[in-house]
């Protein structure tokens, strides 16, 4: 009789511990990755916006389309992220990718016609191509009220993710710990609690 009750305490205060921890674990996490993919978000507009500022003295008719992609070229090395400049026409203008890029292609993308309308742009989505989750803001670049194009930035959130696994591993080893631990506690626990009830 006495062993059933310490069983059922001990199961009891196991099953209660695990809970608290898991809930702890997944609130843990998700502000984790809410927290990374803010900080991403924001390290792009940065830098899309320091890229419309510089570039709107060069966009219009005739643009250089070498000197927007070595812009686009430079500002991409900082952040590690491919830079597309577009026209108001939604035409590429500059890459930071040289090879394989959009130069003269036309970019129909919900992000830059929100970047064309005023707005910023945001997306995040899969990439079959490169097999990965990558995060996309489009910037407007603008003069006054008339829009003189759009930035378009991607970047891939492939360490934000490797980050997060990392994490969760880390939460799922010390809650295996804690879990041995504390069962070992609970058992002594159980057993001071049960002690009393047995002698008399």
């Amino acid at each position: 009789m006495f062993n059933s009750i310490r069983l059922r305490m001990a199961v009891t205060y196991l099953l209660l511990i695990a809970a608290v921890m898991l809930a702890t674990g997944l609130i843990l996490l998700n502000m984790l990755e809410k927290y990374y993919l803010s900080s991403a978000e924001e390290n792009l507009e940065r830098t899309g916006r320091l890229t419309a500022e510089f570039i709107a003295s060069y966009l219009g008719d005739g643009a250089d389309t070498v000197l927007l992609s070595n812009v686009a070229e430079n500002f991409s090395r900082q952040i590690n992220a491919r830079i597309v400049i577009v026209s108001p026409q939604k035409t590429v203008v500059g890459d930071s990718l040289r090879v394989g890029g959009l130069l003269g292609t036309v970019m129909e993308r919900k992000e830059v016609q929100e970047a064309l309308e005023g707005g910023t742009g945001r997306s995040i989505q899969y990439s079959r191509l490169s097999d990965q989750w990558v995060l996309q803001v489009c910037i407007p670049v603008e003069k006054g009220d008339t829009s003189l194009g759009a930035v378009f930035l991607s970047s891939s959130l492939k360490p934000v993710y490797q980050t997060l696994t990392a994490v969760r591993r880390f939460l799922i080893t010390s809650t295996l710990v804690s879990m041995v631990f504390a069962g070992g506690l609970v058992v002594l626990f159980a057993h001071h609690l049960t002690a009393p009830i047995k002698e008399l």
